[in-house]
């Protein structure tokens, strides 16, 4: 991957392509005791999950306590003692009393745009990490090669939401995709599917590698190779 951390990207979606089904909270009533064990599984074995604000202020996920026993598991695979979480808010748009924010401390990185409002940076530097990149928005492929340089990830785990997935998969950025399909139906027009953003030509779609499928129960599981390189990796 040279500069860059191997990048793999953890979504879940209904059999009418939904990966948003509602608001606050919702996201994990999609699946199962199993994807919500490959979710935890994934993070285990990463260096920085790398998420984006409105995902997460939607979820309202907690910082993963890692224990003693867990940290040492950690450093002994080579990854950081604690997972570094990466938020990506290029205009800061992000609640300052977020659960996340309240127990990461130091642990959480919330990247901004230079363009992001001053009152709202200093507020969220009062909880976090505060690192400004990029004019309007934040560039993916320069912060995923910074986070390598400068915090030592090798592994960055990416858990969407769908608009910054959008912007990795168009940056080049990600190498691995675990997509989950869920036996439910949502019908309906307008909720989110796993890559929002401008779609790309008919004759210039994005194509996949496919690496595995696994059925536990009514689910599927499987593992594409997105990069060239995880494809070449990959035979």
């Amino acid at each position: 991957m040279g500069d860059r951390p191997y990048t793999y990207l953890n979504m879940i979606a209904t059999l009418d392509g939904k990966a948003v089904v509602g608001g606050a909270g919702t996201t994990w009533t999609v699946g199962s005791d199993t994807d919500h064990a490959l979710f935890k599984w994934l993070r285990r074995s990463c260096d920085a999950v790398i998420s984006g604000a409105a995902s997460l202020a939607a979820d309202e996920m907690p910082y993963p306590r890692v224990s003693e026993a867990e940290r040492e598991r950690r450093v002994a695979a080579g990854l950081r003692p604690v997972p570094l979480w990466v938020v990506v808010s290029g205009r800061a748009n992000l609640p300052p009393d977020l659960r996340l924010l309240r127990e990461g401390g130091e642990d959480v990185l919330v990247v901004v745009s230079e363009q992001a409002p001053a009152e709202r940076v200093a507020a969220l530097e009062a909880r976090a990490r505060v690192l400004r990149l990029g004019q309007a928005s934040v560039p993916m492929r320069a912060l995923v090669e910074l986070l390598a340089a400068r915090f030592g990830v090798r592994r960055l785990y990416c858990i969407g939401g769908p608009t910054l997935n959008a912007a990795m998969l168009e940056a080049g950025v990600l190498d691995e995709l675990f997509m989950t399909l869920a036996p439910k139906i949502q019908g309906g027009a307008g909720q989110a599917t796993m890559i929002e953003g401008a779609p790309y030509p008919p004759t210039a779609l994005k194509s996949a590698k496919l690496l595995s499928v696994y059925a536990a129960g009514d689910e599927l599981f499987m593992r594409y190779a997105l990069s060239e390189a995880a494809k070449e990796s990959r035979g």
